[in-house]
């Protein structure tokens, strides 16, 4: 879940650029434009910026024209620009598993944010500090960082960032084993997240379309943790909540698993109509992308859905069948395999299973 935040964040690295980049240029335009700037200037250097987001996939490619973007910004002494090309690095730094040298080039776009008195970029800068340490399993300073974010931006009055931040701060919470203050946190996030879409005049509409995202991640978050507890009720609420904002903001075909994790919960309500109709969505979406690992999952969950093994069985076999080469899933799915024959009370087969 926790990784599902730091993507959100990283994606959005001094939001300026991610929003041109992302929203109204794809890769050729924004390299046609970058080789036809022939100045040496802090144009040149969003180009390079521009570019590299344009190749988010294509890591070594990203890294490459940063790094040019970086040379140039100290060329020409642009100090937010070696900020933003720092952060960019962190990113991908981060993504890599390479967190000292995140901390480190994060660090350095910290410095210069608080020369120039640029407080949403120095919150977004402490954000990225709190995933560098979550993931390399220092929680207790990941938990520092951002609360020092969110402390910055309640301050400042920066309401957009506030849900992100206490979603976070939930799920530090919950890598921490502290569920309550998980949930407090999460719910807290929910709540002003709800209150920006009604009440909060946006400045751009990207910055609309990301609360809706925050949102729906904030619920998926939520009704997992529900789940866990076995408190069906209450994840089958924040599963609903999260399906209906993802249409809302026109992202939901997106996120199969959502489909089926929410499937998966209303099952177990014993609502076999309602997890069937979330299953066939999830299965036409995920025929759309040719997604295998959500195709055996959906498959899975069509399995337990089957009172008579001989209707459940040929899923399972076509899950199997899908993932006959990792090692991992197929080991998810005969556990699943066996907890059906252990709902049926086929002790015997769940053993062999």
């Amino acid at each position: 879940m926790l990784l599902r935040y730091q993507l959100s964040l990283l994606s959005i690295l001094l939001f300026p650029v991610f929003v041109t980049a992302q929203f109204t240029k794809n890769k050729d335009s924004v390299l046609s434009i970058l080789r036809e700037n022939k100045k040496v200037d802090s144009t040149k250097v969003i180009d390079y910026a521009r570019v590299s987001q344009a190749y988010n996939q294509k890591p070594d490619s990203a890294i490459y024209y940063i790094k040019e973007g970086l040379k140039l910004a100290r060329t020409v002494n642009f100090k937010r620009g070696i900020a933003l090309m720092n952060s960019k690095l962190g990113a991908f730094y981060l993504d890599d598993g390479r967190y000292k040298q995140a901390d480190s080039v994060f660090r350095i776009a910290l410095s210069i944010h608080r020369k120039l008195n640029r407080y949403e970029d120095q919150g977004t800068v402490y954000q990225a500090l709190s995933a560098v340490y979550s993931e390399a399993g220092d929680e207790v300073n990941s938990l520092k960082y951002i609360l020092i974010a969110r402390q910055l931006y309640e301050k400042r009055g920066l309401k957009e960032q506030l849900p992100f931040c206490n979603g976070t701060i939930g799920i530090v919470y919950l890598n921490q084993g502290e569920v309550n203050n998980a949930v407090k946190y999460i719910k807290e996030g929910i709540r002003i997240a709800e209150d920006l879409k009604l009440n909060h005049k946006f400045s751009t509409e990207v910055n609309a379309y990301y609360n809706l995202t925050i949102l729906a991640d904030l619920c998926t978050n939520l009704a997992a943790i529900f789940s866990d507890r076995n408190d069906y009720r209450s994840a089958v609420k924040y599963y609903d909540q999260s399906i209906k904002v993802s249409k809302e903001g026109g992202f939901y075909d997106s996120n199969v698993l959502l489909f089926v994790n929410a499937a998966d919960v209303y099952r177990k309500t014993g609502d076999e109509k309602r997890a069937r109709t979330l299953l066939d969505t999830a299965l036409r979406l995920a025929q759309q992308g040719n997604l295998y690992r959500e195709k055996y999952k959906i498959y899975t969950q069509l399995a337990m859905l089957e009172s008579s093994p001989a209707k459940a069985l040929p899923y399972f076999d076509k899950a199997i069948q899908l993932a006959s080469k990792q090692l991992t899933d197929l080991m998810e799915i005969y556990d699943d395999k066996a907890e059906y024959f252990k709902e049926n009370g086929q002790y015997k087969e769940a053993l062999e299973a």
